[in-house]
């Protein structure tokens, strides 16, 4: 996970360092932060997933293959050339929904153990499992919630989009979305 954080956030840095360097080094910087933030989401979700579906290896199986897949998928789909300008428009809409099934993909394993696996596993023991089990439910929990708010966000343009030039330079949704990325890698970690 740290290391798909360190290279998330590098990359991210290195796109809005060198951005206005020239067409050829923003395409590149651009590709590698998409892909470097699919690979984070990726990375954060799947060791809660490991931990919590220990005792159930099919579930962990599916769901742990399952955000994997649109993870690598994330990272790969970026490095694709596009040239003309349908081609990126597909590009944009791939990408949204990529990020969109990767906080779903998240949300459906969380809602499954919350109403199935926990109560089975608290009528058996007769007490929740584990205080670390509950704390890093806990916390994914509110990860993939702090992705999802970041993503909210960031799609809807809000809240340039309502007061067109005010919000410029500080506090745009690009800005709002960053902060709620680096909010929730640093609960996670």
């Amino acid at each position: 996970y740290l290391g798909f954080a360190i290279n998330c956030f590098f990359c991210s840095s290195m796109y809005h360092t060198l951005n206005c360097h020239s067409k050829k080094i923003w395409g590149i910087s651009y590709r590698c932060d998409v892909s470097a933030i699919s690979g984070l989401i990726g990375s954060s979700i799947i060791p809660a997933l490991y931990f919590n579906l220990y005792c159930y290896v099919g579930w962990q199986i599916v769901y742990i293959s399952s955000i994997g897949l649109f993870a690598v998928v994330g990272m790969i789909f970026p490095c694709l050339p596009f040239k003309s300008p349908r081609a990126l428009k597909i590009f944009g809409i791939v990408r949204t929904v990529l990020f969109i099934s990767m906080v779903l993909s998240a949300i459906i394993p969380i809602s499954h153990f919350l109403l199935f696996i926990l109560p089975l596993k608290q009528e058996y023991t007769g007490s929740f499992y584990s205080d670390y089990n509950q704390d890093f439910m806990i916390g994914i929990i509110i990860v993939v919630s702090l992705y999802g708010l970041g993503l909210v966000f960031w799609l809807t343009k809000f809240p340039e989009r309502a007061f067109p030039g005010k919000f410029d330079l500080f506090f745009s949704s690009h800005n709002i979305w960053h902060a709620f990325i680096v909010a929730a890698s640093s609960l996670w970690y």
